[in-house]
């Protein structure tokens, strides 16, 4: 941790005085990772479409060999993002899974917590250099392929589930066991959003076949209910 840095004190008395105004410590922290909260909020309708796909049918795309009706294809284009959003999202939760943030903004973002804990005054500094040194130090929590440490998304949602499950100041392995949580949910958001990607080029390509083929019923008078046609 810089020398230059210091943590938020944990249990001051937050309430403004006549003139001042109230800093939100932990908005200033979540901010690192509101885009990536932004994007699992917009392919929340997709996924969710994706979710019951899955529990109620067999396949997820649509077979382009046999049969379809377009109006499907229509449909799966109308709630699954952009391709280009797709994509960013993914880099958004890849980098969310493999990368860390610095040792010093752990520090704030602790801090930060505590402050919201009306049971964490007296808590000792050393707390936060407890944590952030299992964090990023011990390598018994380190995963192949990732970064010491956690990124800004994994870290906040993992304080946010501990904020949620106990009323006291979480354990050191309390916060590393959601920390483990979120990253395996992030590795499922990714895997989605690749799923959602080839979803959609399905759907377009299979609205191309159906365009192509209502073409050409228009233009040689084929019947509509011509069930050798994709349509």
């Amino acid at each position: 941790m810089s020398a230059n840095l210091r943590p938020i004190n944990a249990g001051q008395n937050n309430i403004a005085t006549a003139g001042s105004a109230i800093v939100d410590h932990w908005a200033q922290v979540v901010a690192t990772a509101q885009p990536t909260f932004d994007a699992i909020m917009k392919l929340r309708p997709a996924r969710d479409w994706l979710e019951d796909r899955r529990k109620n049918y067999q396949e997820v795309m649509i077979d382009l060999d046999r049969p379809f009706d377009g109006d499907d294809a229509r449909e799966r284009l109308a709630v699954i993002p952009e391709t280009a959003a797709l994509q960013e999202a993914a880099t958004l939760f890849d980098n969310a899974v493999r990368r860390s943030v610095p040792e010093g903004w752990f520090h704030l973002a602790i801090g930060a917590m505590l402050r919201g804990m009306p049971n964490a005054k007296g808590i000792a500094p050393d707390y936060s250099c407890v944590i952030v040194d299992m964090l990023l130090h011990d390598h018994e929590t380190k995963e192949r392929g990732c970064d010491p440490g956690f990124s800004a998304p994994i870290f906040i949602s993992a304080l946010r589930k501990v904020r949620r499950e106990t009323e006291f100041v979480p354990s050191a392995s309390e916060i590393l066991k959601a920390c483990g949580v979120t990253r395996k949910q992030f590795k499922e958001l990714a895997s989605d959003v690749a799923t959602l990607i080839r979803v959609r080029e399905n759907a377009e390509e299979a609205l191309r076949i159906a365009e192509h083929c209502r073409d050409l019923r228009e233009r040689y008078g084929w019947p509509a209910d011509d069930s050798d046609l994709p349509f």
